[in-house]
């Protein structure tokens, strides 16, 4: 029997570990503490005060019900049964509770805060490396793009001006004007192309079939 107690005292020691965690805040900012694993239903947040529990707010049914006076508003509940502490300041340390769920509360020391601002400087520069990659990869592209837009109008001109030169109009030069083409030999009949005719004698006269 006394084993059996022994065992129950240890489990319920693990549970309430288990529901246990730590948190630190920066001075005059806003402190968020969550409540445990539970996001809905009804709890009650409280802070130990001279080893026992002062309430602080109860949330029922999605109302807020607070158990001190707070003119200046700095105890809040939001989504997910949290407890918000705006203008924290080093005497809101302590062990706060969430139903049975415990918080224990510090401010945040100086090494603590130089680590967080490093890490974010660190998030910044990854995130502004991995923007400026893309805006390169972008740039190539385009370059790219340009160069071969570039080239195929190129290649366009290039077969149309060659195109144009094989197009170019036949001078023939005759004797006389009434000098006719020799008879096209059996065989090897060709059409005479249109184009421009000179006389031989007298190159300012040209006739054009």
């Amino acid at each position: 029997m006394e084993h059996l107690g022994f065992i129950c005292l240890l489990l319920c020691v693990s549970i309430h570990t288990a529901n246990s965690v730590k948190k630190s805040c920066r001075e005059k900012n806003i402190c968020v503490l969550k409540c445990g694993k539970e996001t809905n239903g009804n709890v009650t947040w409280s802070r130990d005060v001279d080893g026992k529990r002062e309430k602080i707010l109860t949330i029922y049914k999605e109302t807020v019900i607070k158990h001190i006076t707070d003119s200046d508003k700095r105890y809040r509940s939001g989504a997910g049964l949290i407890l918000s502490i705006f203008g924290f300041s080093p005497s809101d340390a302590g062990r706060y509770y969430c139903n049975e769920n415990t918080v224990e509360l510090s401010v945040m020391s100086k090494t603590e805060i130089i680590s967080q601002e490093r890490t974010r400087t660190g998030e910044l520069l990854l995130a502004a490396a991995v923007a400026g990659g893309c805006v390169l990869a972008l740039a190539s592209v385009l370059v790219m793009w340009k160069c071969f837009s570039k080239r195929k109008g190129s290649t366009a001109k290039t077969e149309e001006d060659s195109a144009e030169k094989g197009s170019l109009d036949t001078i023939h030069i005759y004797e006389s004007i009434y000098e006719t083409p020799s008879a096209p030999q059996p065989g090897n009949q060709q059409i005479p192309k249109d184009g421009i005719y000179y006389l031989a004698s007298h190159s300012g006269i040209q006739i054009t079939r």
